[in-house]
């Protein structure tokens, strides 16, 4: 599995996916469980790119529901 590593990496890849977001909203997101995410040792954080494209269609899906 492909990972992404460190938030401005997230960021980066969310904004190619067509699905930008603010590092804020991706903070509030890992401190509320919302996005999945892994930690690698301290304060590293790592995401599976399987599981952030999941994410986002979830999102996605959600939003067009409303």
């Amino acid at each position: 599995m492909t990972k992404i590593h460190g938030v401005a990496d997230l960021l980066k890849y969310l904004e190619s996916a067509g699905y930008p977001r603010t590092e804020d909203e991706i903070n509030k997101s890992i401190a509320n469980r919302q996005i999945p995410h892994n930690k690698a040792y301290a304060n590293t954080l790592f995401f599976e790119v399987t599981h952030i494209d999941w994410w986002i269609s979830q999102q996605l899906d959600n939003t067009n529901k409303k």
